[in-house]
């Protein structure tokens, strides 16, 4: 009788540990599946982040707001045309500004360098800035960041101020070309407009985010 009943528990104890040792392994595969999906998840969503289209993807609504559609640009993909409010409360802005979209480094090229034949500006020289007026080169977003090229010159009375805003592969850039002008020759004020914008137009800001024509 001892040894029936010894028996019985020693086989319960046998079903039990088999049942409990398949349920273990059954709850840590789960586990593992369920937190490997979580992290492919997870590095999806770091690795593409929201996608801004067009324009108000990469200009701010405070200067967006003034601009409507136009005919594109030659060579452009989009292109808006830009007039100051009619109400400024004594904030500057340019007398007028365009701003263009471009698939390809090739075609914002072309069309920066059909603007600076045209205005008979040529390459590498001169300063744009609040004391000088009239030259070419390039323009950075800081040390070892590149931005783009930029030109400034006169018009007649008008000071004109032209600048790329260029991709160079990121993800979040997009090609860019603006074209600002200002009557009177108000260089100064229209440098430090510029000197404003022209870092904030052309790329979207949102962590991870990607900026596309469409």
């Amino acid at each position: 009788m001892a040894i029936a009943g010894l028996a019985a528990l020693v086989a319960i104890a046998i079903v039990a540990t088999i049942l409990l040792t398949g349920n273990s392994n059954k709850s840590s595969s789960t586990a593992a599946g369920t937190t490997g999906t979580a992290a492919t998840t997870t590095g999806a969503t770091g690795a593409a982040g929201p996608v801004e289209v067009g324009f108000a993807g990469v200009v701010p609504n405070a200067l967006l707001k003034y601009c409507t559609n136009a005919a594109p640009s030659a060579g452009a993909a989009a292109t808006v045309d830009c007039n100051p409010p009619a109400n400024a409360d004594g904030q500057y802005y340019p007398n007028s500004w365009t701003m263009s979209l471009y698939a390809t480094d090739a075609a914002l090229h072309t069309a920066y360098n059909a603007v600076r034949t045209a205005a008979n500006v040529g390459t590498n020289y001169g300063q744009c800035n609040g004391i000088s007026w009239g030259g070419e080169g390039t323009w950075a977003h800081g040390p070892g960041k590149p931005g783009g090229s930029r030109l400034c010159y006169f018009d007649g009375n008008v000071a004109v101020v032209a600048w790329t805003h260029e991709k160079y592969g990121q993800p979040s850039h997009i090609n860019l070309l603006g074209i600002a002008r200002s009557d009177g020759s108000d260089h100064s004020d229209l440098f430090n407009w510029y000197r404003f914008w022209h870092h904030r137009v052309g790329k979207c800001d949102a962590v991870n985010c990607v900026a596309k024509l469409s």
